[in-house]
């Protein structure tokens, strides 16, 4: 195993997966309706993927500078 990856805490997965149903690829929020679902089916996807034995792995946070919208790099024009 990857000394840089941890198995992902469910409540994490939860979180990364609510923030794709409310976002789109833009980082833009996508419209109302398809928000006020998003909790409910991400916790819904969430527990659908520990029960069917996925084991999902996150990279370790390692400090820096914070990436821009959507992992791009961010803004540095001054």
């Amino acid at each position: 195993m990857d000394d840089h990856l941890t198995p992902a805490n469910p409540a994490d997965i939860e979180e990364a997966i609510h923030y794709a149903l409310r976002f789109g690829s833009s980082g833009k929020p996508l419209a109302k309706g398809t928000r006020v679902d998003a909790k409910i089916l991400a916790r819904s996807v969430t527990e659908q993927l520990l029960r069917s034995n996925f084991l999902i792995f996150r990279r370790r946070h390692e400090p820096g500078p914070t990436p821009g919208r959507c992992g791009e790099p961010p803004n540095r024009s001054s």
